[in-house]
């Protein structure tokens, strides 16, 4: 493959896979030292990180590249979204307002990535202080 090839291939080389995947890992790695249901949660969102990774490369490349964003805010951010749509279905819930010990995984790993993301300095404290109570309040009404 040419000097050029590496920069426009379709393969995963070039899109900042080795990175996004490395982020995954880290996560995965962190959340298991907080609860199994925590690790579980980690897992199955970075399984779906990977999957899209690999099957939309040059979106993540675009992110990474012309966006400049860095691949721990990309992992963060797709995966606050994640929890965030799963945790404000009811389906992880005991019974209204009340989360499973799995839906406790998801509400801790969505807020560890709201804390990666303003330790980095992608969003704002205050920003992500919003989007845990309205978090809070989409669980507290569903279910």
């Amino acid at each position: 493959m040419g000097f050029f090839g590496k920069f426009f291939s379709r393969s995963s080389s070039g899109t900042g896979h080795d990175q996004i995947v490395a982020q995954v890992v880290s996560m995965e790695k962190a959340m298991g030292g907080v609860s199994p249901y925590a690790a579980n949660a980690a897992k199955e969102t970075g399984d779906n990180l990977r999957s899209l990774v690999t099957a939309q490369p040059d979106q993540f490349r675009k992110l990474l590249v012309d966006e400049g964003m860095s691949a721990g805010s990309i992992v963060a951010a797709m995966t606050a979204q994640q929890c965030d749509d799963l945790l404000s279905t009811g389906q992880l819930h005991i019974y209204r307002g009340t989360l499973s010990a799995k839906g406790q995984g998801y509400l801790a790993l969505f807020r560890y990535c709201l804390k990666l993301m303003v330790s980095t300095g992608h969003m704002e404290k205050a920003y992500a202080d919003e989007l845990d109570g309205n978090l809070k309040e989409a669980i507290r009404e569903v279910g």
